[in-house]
Formats: structure tokens, C-alpha cells, sequence
């Protein structure tokens, strides 16, 4: 490194990675951090590995185990990233699977801390689908103190094992888990504002999803916003100007 320090931390390991569902920004991450750290990562094609013969996970975890020195795997059910970590004795990292994104959550919360230097106190808004990314983004939220809205229609609820996790660290570190119906309750003073897709991979039920969720969209989410940042910015012509054109 130009500055004298080492990120080498890696140096001659090597890791497989199995993406089941597709990947731009999760998967060539991981290929350009293990560079950067002085490993080597191997992308391992599903339909070329046995398991896509039948070959139990259990045997397929012990010999990645033998070859490499751990495992990134995004997937469909959390049991299976949870079969990969019994059968292996180096680390398996979750890559994604329809549970849980906890590599987005630790980047969520790092994109935090740069933005508002503590966690303490803040309140997030997330509207989007209660999936994978929202269960990390809840559980990463009440681990570190922030209270976390999520807003959602009717019948869309977090997973119970979740919820219940997120609360018991909200216990501990005083903040609060709200599951709303009101986009309005979870946008209200909010220091972060999170908005994803209501129809997440592997899902079959797009149509139905953008219908109930239409309430509760990236679009009125964002015209709120624009009237808070109009109004907080009314001495400014420049802002009022591209307020008339949007």
C-alpha cells in the first residue's frame, strides 16, 4: 500500500462461493474485498457442484470445508446456509437467503455511522418488502440503539422469530421495534429514511404485492420527503425552481 499499511490480512487463504440467486453488487463485493485483503475466491457454479445431482449438503459442505478456508453462499432457505455451517469447520457467511441479508445490514449500519456518527437515539423509517433485507436492517437497528419503524400493509408482518429477536435487543438497548400500517407514523422525524422493493427474489406474487403496497411506495415516500426538503429550503429560488419542474 502506498501509505505503508498492510490490508493483507488474507494472504494465501482461498474461498468458495455458491450464489443460488443472482448477484451484482453482493457477489462481486465479496471478489473484490477477498482481493483487497490478499485472498482468492473461487465461484463455484450450483449446477456444476453434485448438489445439483442429489448430493447431500452434508457432503458437499465437508469437502468445500477441505478445500477451502470458508464459504459465501446466497441461497433460498436459511436451513440451508445453516446445514453448510454445521457440516464445516471454517466460516460460512450468510450471502443472502429468503430470511435474512446480513451482510447489507452491517453495511446498512456502517453508511449510518458515517452519515450521523451515532446510532444512539436515531429512528429509522423502512418502507418495502418484510423480507430478508428488513429482518437484518431490524435486528442491526435494536442491537445498536435506534428505533426502527417499519412501515407495511395488513398481512405483510415480519417473521415471528425475528420480530421476537429484534425486541429482546431493543430491550437491551432501549429502543423501540414498531410494525405501522401508516407510512406517515413511521416517516415522522426520521433521521434515515429506507425504501426497497415490494417483490423480492423468488417471490411469485409481484402483481398482488404492488397493489397492496401502492399506499406505501419508494414514490410517495420520496414526493413526502421533497416537500419537507421544499419547505425546510423555502429561501432557496435554485430548490423552489426544480420543485416547480418535478
Amino acid at each position: 500500500m502506498g501509505n505503508g499499511r498492510t490490508t493483507c490480512y488474507l494472504r494465501d487463504r482461498s474461498f468458495g462461493m455458491i450464489f443460488e440467486k443472482k448477484s451484482t453488487r453482493t457477489r462481486n463485493s465479496f471478489h473484490a474485498a477477498a482481493t483487497a485483503l490478499g485472498a482468492q475466491s473461487f465461484y463455484l457454479r450450483p449446477d456444476e457442484l453434485q448438489l445439483s445431482r442429489g448430493e447431500p449438503i452434508r457432503d458437499t459442505a465437508r469437502i468445500i470445508d477441505r478445500y477451502f478456508d470458508g464459504l459465501y453462499i446466497r441461497t433460498f432457505g436459511q436451513e440451508i446456509v445453516e446445514e453448510f455451517a454445521q457440516y464445516m469447520k471454517n466460516p460460512v457467511i450468510n450471502a443472502l437467503t429468503a430470511l435474512e441479508h446480513p451482510c447489507q445490514g452491517l453495511t446498512d449500519l456502517v453508511t449510518i455511522k458515517e452519515k450521523k456518527g451515532d446510532f444512539k437515539g436515531l429512528k429509522v423509517c423502512y418502507a418495502g418488502d418484510v423480507y430478508n433485507v428488513c429482518h437484518s436492517l431490524m435486528i442491526g437497528s435494536a442491537m445498536f440503539g435506534m428505533d426502527i419503524y417499519v412501515a407495511a400493509p395488513k398481512g405483510y408482518n415480519p417473521d415471528p422469530e425475528i420480530l421476537r429477536i429484534a425486541n429482546e435487543h431493543a430491550a437491551v438497548s432501549g429502543s423501540k421495534v414498531v410494525i405501522t400500517q401508516d407510512f406517515d407514523e413511521a416517516l415522522k422525524d426520521a433521521d434515515v429514511v429506507y425504501g426497497n422493493t415490494w417483490h423480492s427474489m423468488g417471490e411469485n406474487e409481484e402483481q398482488k404485492r404492488k397493489n397492496e403496497s401502492k399506499n406505501l411506495c419508494l414514490t410517495k415516500l420520496i414526493n413526502k420527503l421533497w416537500k419537507k426538503l421544499v419547505k425546510m429550503l423555502s429561501s432557496c429560488t435554485a430548490c423552489l425552481d426544480i420543485a416547480e419542474k418535478i
